[in-house]
């Protein structure tokens, strides 16, 4: 097949370990190996900070530091235009597939008459949609694809609210993937080190205010003090931001690093699979997710997962693990909600799920079959199709 169209990937960079990073490298990774079955060339812009050291995926990539008042979307446009001419597309048959927040593409919006967009959605409103640039972004794309069911019902809501009276198309939502199958859960718990007296609870999320670091070391205290033999492992990307001091959670809720490990930064893939194999049961604070990986690498690997009644994680995580909300936080520029969850309630069901995984350690495969659809194996044909779709009314306009 004539490879006649450009999909132009833009994000976080494929050198860096951000969730959307890894989100827009493996959807560019198979997008680069199917180019010739789909006709398409395939190239990828993305935002990466000075100084990275690490190496070029076998895609062409360009990437820009400076983000400006913009998003990089100048720099972006500038160098589509060049790759176009190069190849020699038909301006008309290239996509801009943007893998990102709809907030950070507002100035997107009128650069491309072909954008695609896959869009985080981790919270709404009171009336169940969101407002501001986000909104106005949203409605200026050709194809609006979700990560969740949820996602998709945010994004039509505010695309019907924001474009007035008239039919909106229902939008589709895909989920993204993930490369932990049955070798790597039965390597990690052969070499997982689980506590001698007691058990592990686990949770892996990045320093920021939407994830309530200060729920789990409240969760650890209170079954601590209940005479539970609970060990913490907390997995974050800095111990100090503008959102949480861990070292200062830790002396307020006194939780002594005897029994609770934090690790920082970087990890590699095969530590945090042995990781969460040491854990009875782990914690995921977001208070709203697009998605949640951890809740799905924490399955993969045959342990349950205790989250929030809310957002695109709500989905993910078995009903045993869903915790309801006391309130609703909107103290923030455009009134989401977000869950305040009563760490005793948290507390209770963590103790419930670890004691059933101790008891019955058969409920590993269990867990791990709930997202055995997510691996790329089973998921990708899916994702070709909606790519396919795409393409097929990008050929046939005149």
């Amino acid at each position: 097949m004539d490879q006649d169209c450009l999909i132009v990937v833009i994000g976080d960079s494929p050198r860096l370990h951000t969730g959307l990073s890894r989100i827009a490298r493996d959807i560019t990774q198979r997008l680069w190996a199917a180019r010739e079955r789909l006709g398409i060339q395939v190239a990828q812009v993305a935002w990466e900070p000075r100084g990275v050291v690490a190496p070029m995926p076998p895609w062409p990539l360009v990437t820009f530091a400076e983000l400006e008042q913009d998003w990089g979307a100048e720099q972006v446009l500038g160098y589509v235009n060049a790759l176009t001419g190069q190849l020699g597309v038909d301006p008309s048959k290239v996509v801009l597939f943007t893998i990102w927040d709809p907030a950070r593409c507002f100035e997107y919006r009128h650069t491309c008459e072909n954008l695609w967009g896959y869009f985080a959605v981790d919270g709404h409103n009171r009336h169940g949609r969101f407002g501001g640039p986000a909104a106005e972004t949203v409605v200026r794309y050709k194809r609006v694809l979700a990560y969740t069911e949820y996602g998709a019902q945010v994004l039509h809501d505010t695309i019907a609210h924001t474009n007035g009276p008239g039919p909106v198309m229902p939008v589709s939502y895909l989920p993204h993937g993930h490369d932990w199958g049955a070798a790597q859960r039965a390597d990690a718990i052969a070499n997982c080190l689980p506590p001698t007296d007691g058990w592990q609870l686990g949770c892996v999320a990045t320093n920021q205010p939407r994830k309530d670091l200060g729920l789990f070391f409240a969760v650890l205290s209170i079954l601590r003090e209940q005479g539970e033999p609970v060990h913490g492992w907390l997995h974050t990307d800095a111990l100090v931001t503008s959102a949480w001091s861990i070292p200062e959670l830790l002396e307020v809720y006194t939780i002594s690093q005897d029994w609770c490990y934090i690790s920082a930064g970087l990890a590699d893939e095969r530590y945090l699979q042995a990781m969460y194999a040491g854990c009875a049961v782990t914690l995921a604070p977001g208070r709203g997710e697009g998605f949640g990986y951890p809740i799905v690498e924490s399955y993969a690997m045959g342990r349950p997962v205790v989250h929030t009644n809310y957002g695109g994680g709500k989905e993910l995580t078995l009903p045993e693990g869903r915790v309801d909300c006391i309130a609703y936080d909107t103290a923030n520029p455009y009134v989401l909600q977000r869950p305040i969850l009563h760490p005793q309630d948290v507390a209770i069901r963590c103790q419930q799920l670890a004691h059933q995984m101790l008891a019955d350690p058969t409920r590993a495969a269990y867990y791990a079959g709930t997202v055995a659809n997510l691996h790329w194996d089973q998921l990708w044909p899916r994702w070709e199709t909606w790519i396919r779709q795409g393409l097929r009314e990008l050929r046939s306009t005149p």
